[in-house]
């Protein structure tokens, strides 16, 4: 799986796109270091979506069909947790 493609998405942040494992991951920590999260939280992102998080988020896929963790932005006045998802990519889809 490590060439396939996902499909990865940060909601309210981030827009569905399909890239390599290894380049959703990237991309995800770039796009959580922009969000307004307490040191907790980004501690703990960080750690989900850190060094061996690849194979990790590879297992949860192949065991459940997806991956997913949530959030919750300093900044969310209606109190909703927002989610990052990672899930196989669909063919043909962009």
């Amino acid at each position: 799986m490590s060439s396939d493609l996902v499909t990865v998405r940060v909601e309210q942040a981030l827009e569905p796109r399909q890239q390599t494992l290894s380049q959703a991951i990237a991309l995800v920590r770039e796009t959580l270091r922009t969000l307004p999260l307490g040191r907790d939280q980004l501690e703990a992102l960080g750690r989900r979506f850190g060094a061996d998080a690849e194979e990790r988020i590879r297992e949860e896929i192949a065991a459940k069909g997806s991956f997913e963790v949530c959030f919750l932005p300093l900044d969310t006045l209606d109190g909703n947790l927002r989610a990052v998802e990672i899930t196989p990519a669909v063919p043909g889809v962009r």
